[in-house]
């Protein structure tokens, strides 16, 4: 059996992160060292001022603020000064997560090895008799895909290769963990991604057409001009995943296409897969 976590920006904040889009906006908008003689870029910070909402939908305004901007060059200049400090800003709350204790990482685990233990008593046992076949044929696969910048799963449970299995943590289950997957990169890559999911979500349909353009805002052309797999790694997961669950996921349009990758494979084993969300507690 595959189990497969998607862990949203709720993991971090969980933690204590302050990653939401909220506190980026206020970073990014407030400070007085941050104008920019760029009109365009000034412009954008002004508009962050407003009610920030999910990182999603700020991926989306983004799409949108391009009918603000007259050319490729502008709106390259504009995404740069925003997936920069973007990056700066996530790298600082990085920077303050330290390694846990040993008594959360196990925490962590004991959830990762039965997620059904936070659920009512129905559903825990409907959940438990959906995959109790599958568990008893032996060893269960974990793997996760994060859509956070972070590193902070790996600063909890460390290398997945090195977890020894423990039965005091995850039962007579006897667990295998796979890998760690982040989709729109991390703070220790040169480019963490940060846009919509496809060209029809850019409202200047001028740029729709321009490469430079449709690569930098469209996440899915970006993993594919970087050629680091990653993409593909996660789709082959997505086709092998027995279970999902998702947590403090906003199941955003900027990222459509993970959603209807997931739907599409649930839907061809409607009596095998199963798809769980669970909120972040915040």
């Amino acid at each position: 059996m595959v189990i497969t976590y998607l862990l949203g920006n709720g993991f971090d904040l969980n933690f204590g992160l302050k990653t939401s889009c909220k506190d980026f906006c206020k970073y990014y908008s407030s400070f007085p060292s941050f104008q920019s003689d760029d009109r365009n870029i000034q412009n954008l910070r002004n508009n962050m001022q407003k009610d920030p909402k999910l990182w999603s939908d700020f991926e989306m305004e983004l799409g949108k603020y391009t009918s603000k901007v007259a050319s490729p060059e502008e709106m390259k200049s504009v995404y740069i000064d925003i997936s920069t400090n973007l990056k700066q800003y996530i790298s600082s709350q990085d920077s303050s997560f330290r390694e846990q204790k040993d008594s959360v990482k196990s925490l962590l685990l004991e959830d990762v090895c039965a997620p059904e233990n936070y659920f009512l008593q129905t559903d825990k046992a409907k959940l438990s008799t959906h995959y109790s076949d599958y568990r008893s044929q032996g060893a269960v696969e974990f793997n996760f895909i994060s859509f956070n910048y972070t590193l902070s799963l790996e600063k909890i449970i460390g290398e997945l290769k090195d977890i020894k299995y423990d039965k005091n943590v995850c039962g007579n289950l006897k667990p295998i963990f796979g890998s760690i997957f982040h989709v729109h990169h991390t703070i220790n890559e040169n480019v963490i991604l940060v846009g919509v999911n496809s060209p029809e979500q850019i409202d200047n349909k001028v740029f729709r057409d321009k490469n430079i353009i449709a690569n930098l805002l469209v996440k899915p052309n970006m993993n594919k001009m970087l050629k680091s797999g990653v993409d593909n790694r996660c789709l082959d997961l997505i086709k092998r995943t027995d279970m999902f669950v998702l947590f403090g996921l906003s199941l955003g349009k900027s990222d459509s296409m993970w959603w209807e990758s997931i739907a599409k494979f649930l839907l061809i084993d409607v009596n095998k897969r199963v798809a769980i969300t669970i909120d972040a507690i915040i």
